[in-house]
């Protein structure tokens, strides 16, 4: 297990206060959602076992490993999010979130006429993806 400590007072391009919250996200919500394309969780994994990020309070983390292991200092590394102006976009925490469904509808209402020479069979698995994505 590590432990981190936020500095206080550290803040956002747009003032708002950087916290535990931020981080949580960033690992909980975005890098090991499954709906979420990255290959950073593989990374952040430990003999195949993903890493648990929790918060303790505002300012403190704490990262538990399946294992000891060495490296996770480099590799915990990564970019940190913040939460108040993604999680609007991520469907686990707001359902319907319009993300990936409205890029997706957008680009399939762009080129409606070239859809139009699909077989059937290939407009329906179209979209019965488009379907999983609302």
């Amino acid at each position: 297990m590590i432990t981190f400590h936020l500095r206080k007072g550290l803040k956002w391009s747009d003032g708002e206060p950087f916290t535990a919250d931020d981080v949580v996200f960033t690992f909980n919500d975005l890098v090991f959602n499954p709906d979420v394309n990255t290959d950073y969780r593989y990374v952040l994994e430990v003999k195949g076992k993903p890493i648990k990020v929790e918060k303790v309070d505002d300012y403190t983390v704490k990262v538990i490993l399946p294992e000891p292991f060495r490296p996770i200092l480099r590799a915990i590394g990564g970019e940190i999010l913040p939460k108040h102006k993604l999680a609007k976009y991520v469907a686990k925490l707001n359902p319907g979130a319009e993300g990936d469904y409205k890029a997706a509808k957008t680009a399939l209402e762009n080129i409606s006429d070239q859809l139009k020479g699909l077989d059937e069979e290939k407009l329906k698995a179209l979209q019965a993806k488009l379907d999983e994505l609302a």
